[in-house]
């Protein structure tokens, strides 16, 4: 099937991409494959949550600013959170997020055992430790191979943000937020 991960990911081993030493060790036992991507998503879809930036150009007094969304999205039931927006994904917002969303009892992560991550320097090493350290496992693909967090991007692009001009950080936040809500709606 198009733009599914699996395809995605023969897709980019066909174009000479790097793959990612995590994805195979999830997928290989002593170099012999033992279950393809799509068999490991749908095995394993109820504990698998996947994450991504996206930017959007906000009009400010200061003039054009680029604004990082970063959200997460739970593979089985497409349940979204945006964890944060902000001008300056740093090492600091970046770890103060990882503690967010591993928190005991309440944390978006609770429960799940694999997050999908392209290899986006701002998941630094920091960020990916403190996730690891609650026991769950960073899963790093080639950039947009993450077709779950793609396909939000796509969706929140054509169907919201691309139809609207933001003057301001907090149109664009009142705007994420109303079309989290839909999305949860309609999944």
């Amino acid at each position: 099937m198009p733009g599914t991960p699996c395809t995605e990911r023969g897709r980019a081993k066909s174009q000479n991409h790097p793959s990612s030493e995590d994805t195979d060790a999830l997928l290989n036992h002593g170099g012999k494959p033992t279950v393809s991507w799509a068999d490991f998503i749908e095995t394993h879809k109820e504990i698998i949550t996947a994450c991504d930036f996206f930017t959007v150009e906000v009009l400010t007094a200061a003039g054009l600013v680029t604004v990082y969304v970063l959200f997460f999205i739970k593979i089985a039931t497409r349940e979204l959170h945006i964890a944060g927006i902000t001008t300056n994904p740093d090492l600091s917002w970046m770890a103060q997020i990882a503690h967010n969303i591993t928190m005991t009892d309440i944390g978006f992560l609770e429960g799940q055992r694999h997050l999908i991550l392209d290899r986006d320097p701002k998941f630094s090493e920091q960020f990916c430790r403190i996730i690891r350290d609650t026991g769950t496992k960073i899963v790093r693909l080639p950039p947009d191979l993450n077709a779950y967090a793609e396909r939000f991007v796509h969706s929140i692009k054509e169907e919201c943000l691309s139809r609207l001009v933001f003057f301001g950080i907090d149109g664009l936040r009142r705007a994420v937020r109303e079309y989290a809500a839909h999305y949860h709606e309609v999944h």
